[in-house]
Formats: C-alpha cells, sequence, structure tokens
C-alpha cells in the first residue's frame, strides 16, 4: 500500500514536471497525453527503487533527470542537444518552486522524509503549483518555440548554441546538488537562491536563442518572397 501511495504522488510530480517542460517550448501537450502518462509511470518506478529499496536520496537529483533526458530525446523524439536543454531547464523551473515549498517548511520547523505523510504534501503544493504555472503559460501562450520535436535538427556548436550548452551542463550540476544540500546540510535558502538564479541565467540565453531563432526565420521567409509582377 506505501508503494503505491508513493507511487502515485510520484506520478503527480513527474506529470507536472515534464507538462511543465512543454508548456516552456510550447509542445502540443494533446499528442503526447499516452506518452506523458507512461513516462510518469515509468520514472516514478525509477523513484520508488532509488528512495525507498535502494535508499540513495542524496543522489536522486544526480540520477533521475539523465532518465528523463532519455525519455525526452527517445520517446518524445526531442534532437539530443535540445532534450538537455529542455529538460534541465523544465526541471530546474520545477526544482525552484519546490525549493519554495521546502523553505516554508523549513521556516515552520519541519523537517521532510521521503516516504512520509508531510513529504506527500509537499509533492501535492509544489505540483498544484506547478500546474497553476502551465496553466497560466497556456492562456497568455508564453514559452519558447524553436525546439520540434520530431525534427532532424543540426545544431552548430558556438555562439549562443555553445553557452546553452555549456548552461545545460552547468544546470545540470546545480540540479545534482539539490537533495545533497537539502538532505546533508539543510542549506534549504542555498538551494531557493542557486536553482532560482541557474533558471534565471538559462532563461536569458534562451530568450536570445528564441530571438536569433526568429530572425533566422524572418530572414528566410523574405529571401524566398516571391515579387510581385508588375
Amino acid at each position: 500500500m506505501s508503494a503505491l501511495i508513493f507511487l502515485f504522488f510520484s506520478m503527480l510530480e513527474w506529470i507536472a514536471l515534464i507538462l511543465l517542460t512543454f508548456s516552456i517550448y510550447r509542445f502540443p501537450m494533446r499528442d503526447y497525453a499516452a506518452q506523458v502518462g507512461i513516462t510518469a509511470l515509468l520514472l516514478s518506478i525509477i523513484s520508488l527503487v532509488l528512495f525507498e529499496y535502494l535508499d540513495i536520496d542524496i543522489l536522486a537529483t544526480l540520477i533521475q533527470p539523465l532518465f528523463v533526458f532519455l525519455f525526452f530525446w527517445l520517446f518524445f523524439k526531442v534532437p539530443v542537444y535540445y532534450a538537455g536543454l529542455c529538460v534541465v531547464n523544465g526541471y530546474l523551473g520545477y526544482a525552484a518552486i519546490q525549493s519554495i515549498v521546502f523553505y516554508v517548511y523549513e521556516l515552520l520547523g519541519i523537517m521532510i522524509n521521503p516516504g512520509t505523510a508531510l513529504a506527500y504534501l509537499a509533492q501535492a503544493v509544489t505540483a498544484a503549483v506547478a500546474f497553476i504555472v502551465i496553466g497560466f503559460a497556456l492562456k497568455y501562450r508564453l514559452g519558447f518555440s524553436f525546439v520540434t520535436p520530431n525534427e532532424i535538427t543540426r545544431v552548430r556548436l558556438r555562439g549562443t548554441n555553445l553557452k546553452l550548452l555549456l548552461l545545460t551542463f552547468a544546470g545540470y550540476g546545480a540540479l545534482s546538488s539539490f537533495n545533497f544540500l537539502y538532505y546533508l546540510s539543510d542549506y534549504t535558502i542555498i538551494i531557493v537562491l542557486l536553482m532560482f538564479s541557474a533558471f534565471a541565467i538559462i532563461q536569458y540565453w534562451t530568450f536570445q536563442k528564441e530571438y536569433e531563432s526568429s530572425h533566422w526565420h524572418r530572414t528566410r521567409a523574405e529571401m524566398t518572397k516571391t515579387p510581385d509582377l508588375p
């Protein structure tokens, strides 16, 4: 029974995280409904093994993003370069929300341990906030449009692309430290600052990439436009 409860709340969070990532990059959510459900279930099983059976809580945020990356690349068919960027960006956004929830718990003098009622409440609150953010993004059509699933894309690793690749690895490093800082050191305020800072920096360069992509498409459209006949 405890395993089923764990899987339920874990699935809730994974669905929220995946859809948050989808909303950031304006992926068509309805087209991937079944894949999102299957992915969330499989990721929840991986989380169950890491937290309950292997008891390696502090390493979870080091291992889990790698599996999410594989699902985005192989299952959602996002080009490998963009799969890493999307996963780290979406994961950081979700981690930023979660860090605020954890910080509120700390202010109340509450320590969150996996598999407890308070942990499940924190998961539910984090997911609920994420769903609100997703709804807001969908309503106002926010997000980036330069990533297209199921499209073969050649990326030149220079300029903004190179910066985003380096930031993807740096963001993954920040994510990897989340559980380590919380469970071993209890530096929750540092987690909040780290997650928001990493997320904000990646957004800056992602906006730059969006601008460059839009400019390139406009230029290409103008070059291929057929001139009016006299």
